[in-house]
């Protein structure tokens, strides 16, 4: 919900505070931020090892990596968002797109982020290099292949070509701002949706 927000947010960052410094020296805004996020890009699929889950049940485990998950898609797609700005440039943005693309036949969570991120930026990043964009193309189709493949992320597959084939002009347009207000609405229906079940035995006493 507020992905386009944080960039506008540090793109003026950028501008009233250049640089950072501390005990190793000074560093560039944009370079701290940018680390940061390649940080937490490479933890991609890594989340049962950053997180102490030994001891959970099984339901707190898969609420805990699914909000893992949320979050590295999240990342993702705020990458997007600082290379539409020129936060982030072009040879991090297509090394970020390939390591996506190289997803193993028996782990597929790659393939959403990966979506995500070229339903952003397909059309600046086409525009920089068509042959490049063709190649990522011929890994999404061999991907949309794959024996085991769930339906969904298949059709996540075959929905981005489609929207490359209309020249990434995506069947509804984008939401405008909203209102604060209208902002805080749409978070709590969301929360009511991700917030795990009150314990039965804890309502009654």
């Amino acid at each position: 919900n507020f992905i386009g927000m944080y960039a506008q947010m540090c793109q003026r960052l950028a501008k009233d505070l250049p640089e950072l410094s501390d005990d190793d020296g000074v560093l560039p805004f944009t370079e701290v931020l940018v680390g940061k996020c390649r940080s937490e890009f490479e933890l991609m699929g890594k989340e049962p090892e950053r997180e102490n889950l030994e001891g959970l049940s099984a339901e707190d485990r898969d609420h805990k990596l699914k909000k893992l998950r949320q979050r590295t898609l999240g990342n993702v797609e705020f990458i997007g968002e600082l290379f539409k700005k020129q936060m982030v440039g072009l040879e991090e943005l297509e090394g970020l797109v390939n390591k996506l693309l190289d997803t193993s036949p028996d782990d597929h969570d790659n393939i959403q982020p990966l979506v995500k991120l070229l339903e952003s930026v397909g059309k600046p990043l086409e525009a920089s290099s068509k042959d490049k964009m063709d190649g990522y193309f011929g890994r999404i189709q061999e991907l949309a292949g794959q024996a085991g493949l769930s339906s969904r992320y298949k059709f996540m597959l075959l929905d981005l070509k489609d929207l490359r084939a209309k020249d990434w002009v995506p069947r509804r347009a984008a939401a405008g701002p909203q209102t604060l207000e209208a902002v805080k609405k749409e978070v709590d229906k969301e929360n009511r949706f991700v917030e795990k079940p009150k314990d039965k035995e804890a309502e009654k006493k």
